[in-house]
């Protein structure tokens, strides 16, 4: 079963009773950072912790060259409540909530010159309902198609529920995994929507439109629980119909191509 990351006490770990009411540093990762997070590993070097109790706080992370590089707030061994991660030139790279380390609600994402990269959904509690579904190895238990994906295709279950892969490669957010849930967004870096669409537990579900960078529309089509289904039109950037493809089950099963006459 797949599970979020837990620690033990060492040297550079997180000891709350030491850091009631008072500031310190940290060099290396405290404790209530989820350290299999790719942007933890690569970004902030020293933390700086404000206790206002020995269970809760605010925690900044600064880079070798003093940048800050992420703000937040925890509450016992986790990360919880609002928090936000910056670019070198101090401009915001995301924000959102965490809840245990998971984001929950809308995330905004942003380029180094302050342009939206993507606004996002999550649902931290099921998560939680996820990873329930899974132990007692019953995907229908509480309708996840993303449980039975787990056992029976597990490569595609970590590409859906793993933060960094659902930005393929292009983009480390603060927190390891997720599920989303919800409207989301993303857009071309010149400000243009490249695509939008629905989530419902972790996967596509509803209509989705794609954009051409000119900002025309390019594709739309339904998705069912993630997968491809119904008629899906292409089109040219003139507008033009280019491709027309029939789905059942995510499974082509009719295809016609068009010529662009523009």
């Amino acid at each position: 079963m797949l599970q979020q990351a837990s620690w033990s006490a060492g040297d550079d770990a997180f000891v709350y009773r030491e850091f009631a009411n008072r500031t310190v540093e940290l060099r290396g990762l405290p404790m209530v950072i989820d350290q299999e997070a790719e942007y933890f590993r690569s970004r902030p070097l020293v933390y700086t912790v404000t206790g206002e109790s020995p269970v809760k706080g605010r925690i900044s992370g600064f880079d070798g060259a003093e940048n800050l590089r992420f703000e937040g707030t925890y509450l016992r061994n986790s990360l919880f409540g609002p928090a936000r991660t910056f670019h070198t030139n101090g401009a915001t790279r995301d924000s959102g909530i965490l809840l245990m380390n998971l984001p929950d609600g809308e995330w905004k994402f942003f380029n180094e010159d302050g342009s939206l990269k993507s606004i996002r959904n999550y649902d931290a509690y099921m998560w939680w309902s996820l990873q329930w579904s899974i132990e007692l190895q019953n995907p229908t238990w509480n309708w996840f198609a993303l449980g039975e994906m787990y056992f029976k295709r597990p490569g595609n279950f970590m590409r859906a529920v793993d933060g960094r892969a659902t930005f393929g490669d292009r983009y480390s957010p603060p927190f390891s995994y997720c599920i989303q849930h919800g409207k989301t967004t993303n857009f071309y870096d010149n400000g243009i929507v490249s695509d939008s669409g629905y989530y419902f537990k972790g996967l596509p579900d509803g209509i989705w439109f794609f954009f051409h960078e000119n900002g025309s529309l390019k594709e739309f089509g339904a998705w069912q629980m993630g997968k491809r289904v119904g008629t899906w039109k292409t089109l040219y950037p003139s507008g033009m119909l280019r491709e027309l493809r029939v789905y059942k089950y995510g499974e082509v099963v009719e295809s016609k191509t068009y010529e662009d006459k523009f």
